[in-house]
């Protein structure tokens, strides 16, 4: 009689070395996924917005809920496919999987955390995604 074992594709197996993506590739990842971020907020955009807007308090205003729902996709794709797949499809294409310190999958609270720190880092002048570059561990602060 055999035995068949479970492989739980998302846990990285024991004595494997995590070698942390760099500054250029992670970018390059991170613009494929903003790509799938924004083609849903697309025709949204193009239905509330005309090229007779002038400027004014109320183009500004469907500008700004634009951009909220822009960053709304973002959160939602983010934490779903970090936390189904502890990857979004730029991390697929760039072969990058996001994981916790000692290999194990991402939960969806802590996807939902690292994306509410990437849009930290965004709003501190990108200060947060440079320490990729710094760092000896080539971590970002969202990945802390």
């Amino acid at each position: 009689m055999t035995t068949q074992e479970t492989v739980d594709l998302n846990v990285i197996p024991p004595n494997t070395e995590l070698n942390p993506a760099g500054f250029w590739i992670r970018l390059g990842a991170f613009l494929i996924d903003l790509f799938f971020i924004w083609l849903p907020c697309l025709p949204f955009y193009l239905f509330n917005h005309s090229i007779t807007d002038f400027p004014s308090h109320a183009a500004y205003l469907n500008h700004t809920l634009q951009i909220d729902k822009t960053l709304l996709v973002g959160l939602i794709y983010h934490t779903l496919t970090v936390g189904i797949w502890g990857r979004g499809l730029g991390k697929f294409l760039a072969g990058i999987l996001v994981v916790t310190k000692d290999g194990g999958k991402v939960s969806y609270s802590t996807a939902f955390v690292r994306v509410l720190a990437c849009y930290l880092s965004t709003l501190t002048l990108f200060v947060g995604y440079l320490m990729v570059i710094f760092s000896q561990n080539k971590l970002a602060l969202h990945d802390h």
